[in-house]
């Protein structure tokens, strides 16, 4: 009865040792098959993430080289004249004759625009006249009409040069490529939510922060983009011609007599001023003068005398 009772306790223990051990392959293979689970995900974003970069530099390359010209000109011809983008900048000199009256009236059109002055310099020229410079930020609507403004005070309008740039395309490839990183970053943030693992864990983190940071610099070149074409920039150089012609003095303004008295003192003064200086001299230089003068006129007594024998 005992060993009965034995065999069947060691039967048991056996039976609950195999059941634990395939629990545990169980588990592993679970574990195993997970961690494979995110290891495909992981590669299928990056790899997707890899595929648009590459197409987005052959993109780049294609349209450097001008293999793209004519697709891009359906697309331009495709897109309505008011969605393209296009970053106006204009330089003018003109030639006023008052410049602070000239600064104020282009301050107040910057106001009434709904623009702002992003720069303004003044410096003096050599003929005591006034030079200055002025960069404004004009609203793209309200471009034309500012610069026809300028034109109608200025006396002369010396250079006027408008330059644009048509950035459409590279807005759109921006959005793209914005939109192609925000579906990388819904897969990884999926992913993040199915990994138990803490290597997993934090590959995933460190590509989802990658991405974000790649997210935001698109976002910042597409402001950018966006502010440069919604505000023109104006830049008016200003330089002042004005002739200062002094009127006829009267009479009295003159003041010949004193100025007359006026030189003779300081001609008086000179004179005495000069005598003064030799009495001084002489004076200061008596010791050394008077006996030299003294030996001379012995030495010339001398000469005299045996001139006269």
């Amino acid at each position: 009865m005992m060993q009965k009772r034995l065999i069947t306790i060691i039967v048991m223990t056996m039976f609950l040792i195999l059941m634990a051990a395939c629990s545990n392959q169980d588990a592993d293979s679970d574990t195993d098959t997970e961690q494979a689970d995110i290891s495909n995900g992981m590669n299928d974003a990056v790899e997707m993430d890899r595929d648009f970069e590459q197409a987005d530099s052959e993109s780049k390359e294609n349209s450097n080289k001008g293999s793209d010209s004519s697709a891009n000109e359906n697309r331009a011809m495709a897109e309505p004249q008011s969605n393209r983008m296009v970053i106006y900048t204009a330089d003018m000199v003109i030639t006023i004759t008052d410049f602070q009256k000239a600064r104020h009236n282009v301050q107040s059109l910057v106001d009434e625009s709904g623009g702002y002055v992003v720069d303004s310099s003044l410096r003096s020229t050599d003929d005591s006249n006034q030079q200055g410079h002025i960069t404004a930020r004009i609203p793209q609507e309200k471009f034309d009409g500012f610069l026809h403004k300028i034109e109608e005070f200025a006396d002369k309008v010396k250079e006027r040069h408008i330059n644009g740039k048509d950035v459409t395309k590279e807005y759109v490839d921006l959005e793209s490529r914005l939109k192609a990183k925000k579906e990388v970053k819904k897969r990884l943030e999926k992913l993040l939510d199915q990994a138990k693992n803490a290597d997993a864990l934090l590959d995933i983190s460190n590509k989802l922060g990658d991405t974000q940071e790649e997210i935001e610099r698109i976002k910042g070149e597409m402001e950018y983009l966006e502010s440069h074409t919604a505000m023109s920039t104006v830049n008016i150089t200003m330089t002042e011609d004005k002739v200062d012609v002094g009127g006829v003095k009267k009479w009295e303004d003159l003041n010949m007599w004193q100025k007359t008295k006026k030189v003779l003192v300081g001609s008086t003064n000179a004179i005495i001023t000069f005598f003064s200086s030799i009495i001084i001299f002489l004076v200061g230089s008596s010791p050394i003068l008077i006996p030299v003068i003294i030996i001379g006129v012995i030495i010339y007594r001398i000469y005299r005398k045996r001139q006269s024998k």
